[in-house]
């Protein structure tokens, strides 16, 4: 049964923290107009493990960040809602706070559409092994949209493929909103084997059967006999590439190994590949940095006026080990060798230790500019020229050139990784993620902006 609970409002759930900013004012310095310090931690709930699972600058400066909960071994969500100085916006729910208590198997990404309705994509398990997408939309105030899928449970829709196996296994990784309404989810499907799945829902929450036919694409890429493959970014194309193209991004096995490439598809509005991508509307890269040569796609972004596709995430380079990575293809899904030489490049966080880094978010500016928020032992984040090199305007000291990395704590020993990140019409970067200090929790920073990048960062169209 369905229930929405409001947690008891910031109280114990809050951590203030009130420790001063000793880094200088540059780009990618904490904002301390930002609830002092430019950091929040929030602890949703104090017994259970979390992290943001979205992060959305809102048009009237407000922040609304999402985290998945874990709750025994499913997930449920929280929402909390800031204004512009980071304080909790009391408006919003109780305190600030929403809690979804609708357990699932994994919450996987937020977004909030040009209304102010906010979509949540993931995975719910129907019994055993029968795994479907779920996606629920709610109204701004953080309740059910009763217009969404109506019924006995309105506000909340599943979505399955047909698998001819004994098991199923669909799996909803990633969501965008499109100017109409309309919302595409992104993830997995075993139909019979894993593959990128591509679902289009109209506003009311029904399947859009004017694409792929059913409201769903299921594309199975097979790399020298590897057969699995999986999406795990979505964006929507600038109306420079074509109007409505939707933009995958994921991984596929390469053979029998543990080998796994970067996979990036090119869809058209009406649900089938565009072969003008790469031939067959499909693009593969390869990093192999070593380890077990595990290279997996986390984000995808096209810059407004850019002819480019910018795809970043994670590749290993030892047994236990990963480095961030980051790709620029052409639009006919070719390498852009102008940019890193390769169009390749792989990189880590100057001052911190070598482990399982990763790009979670990368950002494309209207100039060509990169900035890509990575996995590390703290919130970390590079910025780019166009041609691949470290942007040396960007940066307080904290990290090497081009980069910053922040900790939420300086007396206590702390692991935090960022997980999303946007950015607001200031131009100042919002990054969330989780914070590892005595228990998990939700952390929030925003960051000292760059007025060229303000509104010139790639937003759904």
């Amino acid at each position: 049964m369905r229930s929405v609970a409001v947690s008891s409002g910031w109280g114990i759930c809050l951590a203030l923290l009130s420790i001063a900013s000793a880094w200088a004012g540059g780009q990618g310095a904490l904002d301390t107009s930002f609830f002092g310090t430019g950091r929040q931690v929030v602890s949703f709930d104090p017994t259970e493990a979390e992290q943001a699972i979205g992060v959305v600058a809102l048009p009237d400066g407000k922040t609304l960040a999402a985290s998945a909960i874990q709750s025994g071994l499913n997930q449920t969500i929280a929402l909390a809602r800031f204004r512009d100085n980071g304080a909790a916006d009391t408006l919003f729910g109780n305190s600030g706070i929403v809690r979804i208590n609708l357990p699932v198997a994994y919450w996987r990404e937020m977004k909030v559409g040009g209304d102010g309705k906010i979509v949540v994509v993931g995975t719910v398990v129907n019994s055993g092994s029968d795994y479907d997408m779920i996606v629920i939309r709610l109204l701004p105030d953080g309740s059910f949209d009763s217009t969404f899928a109506p019924g006995l449970f309105a506000g909340v829709t599943t979505v399955g493929f047909t698998s001819t196996g004994p098991t199923s296994y669909d799996y909803g990784e990633a969501v965008e909103i499109q100017n109409d309404g309309k919302i595409v989810v992104v993830g997995s499907a075993t139909a019979p084997q894993f593959g990128v799945a591509v679902v289009r829902l109209n506003v009311n929450g029904s399947l859009d059967t004017s694409f792929s036919g059913d409201g769903k694409l299921w594309v199975p890429v097979d790399l020298n006999g590897g057969a699995t493959a999986q999406g795990s970014s979505v964006t929507l194309a600038p109306a420079f590439i074509g109007t409505g193209d939707i933009l995958v991004a994921g991984n596929a096995k390469y053979g029998t190994t543990g080998d796994r490439d970067f996979v990036i598809l090119r869809v058209k509005p009406t649900g089938v590949l565009d072969t003008t991508f790469s031939g067959d509307g499909i693009a593969t890269i390869a990093f192999d940095l070593g380890g077990n040569n595990v290279d997996l796609a986390d984000s995808i972004s096209v810059p407004i006026t850019n002819d480019a596709i910018l795809v970043a995430g994670s590749a290993a380079d030892g047994a236990s080990t990963s480095r961030s990575v980051v790709a620029k293809l052409k639009l006919d899904g070719s390498l852009d060798t102008t940019f890193a030489s390769t169009g390749k490049l792989s990189f880590g966080i100057a001052g911190q230790p070598t482990g399982y880094d990763g790009v979670v978010k990368v950002l494309a500016a209207f100039d060509g500019r990169v900035t890509m928020a990575s996995r590390s032992t703290v919130f970390a984040v590079t910025r780019l020229l166009p041609n691949g090199s470290f942007d040396p305007s960007y940066g307080d000291g904290s990290a090497g050139l081009g980069q910053v990395a922040h900790a939420f704590f300086s007396n206590v020993p702390e692991v935090s990784q960022a997980t999303c990140m946007t950015v607001d019409a200031q131009g100042r970067l919002l990054v969330a993620g989780f914070v590892d200090a005595n228990d998990i929790d939700t952390g929030v920073m925003r960051l000292v902006g760059d007025r060229i990048f303000a509104n010139g960062f790639q937003t759904t169209p």
